[in-house]
């Protein structure tokens, strides 16, 4: 299963208040379930670290993350499969935001799920499994 950039975030300010809330009930519930994170996650996850008060504490949080959470990268076939997507959501009139495009587009060539909040996004994807918490 894949996890968005929310949930990510969301474990990290659960983690720092010191309190468990839905992301780690969600992740205690799925706890034998491989966790892989889309390259675009990562993104956007480094980018924020970047922005905060603190950007080198903050890229360590996430080097450590990372050795739990599997990169994916595009492979193969990617380019073809983002033009599918961007062009039937244009037609449609349901473009969503570049970076969960990106994120969409990885995750239906992997054929596996994807952890998110946000589902208004993804669920505009033909052939992308949402999961939300």
């Amino acid at each position: 299963m894949f996890v968005d950039t929310n949930f990510i975030v969301e474990l990290l300010r659960e983690r720092n208040a010191n309190r468990k809330g839905p992301a780690h009930g969600k992740l205690e519930s799925i706890r034998n379930v491989k966790l892989r994170m889309p390259l675009f996650v990562l993104c956007e996850l480094k980018a924020g670290a970047m922005q905060s008060s603190d950007p080198q504490a903050e890229i360590a949080r996430l080097e450590r993350l990372i050795e739990y959470l599997e990169p994916v990268y595009p492979a193969e076939g990617f380019a073809a499969t983002y033009a599918e997507i961007a062009a039937l959501l244009r037609k449609r009139g349901t473009p969503i935001p570049l970076m969960d495009l990106l994120t969409a587009t990885l995750v239906k060539c992997h054929g596996s799920p994807i952890l998110t909040r946000d589902q208004d996004h993804f669920k505009h994807v033909p052939g992308v499994v949402v999961e939300s918490y």
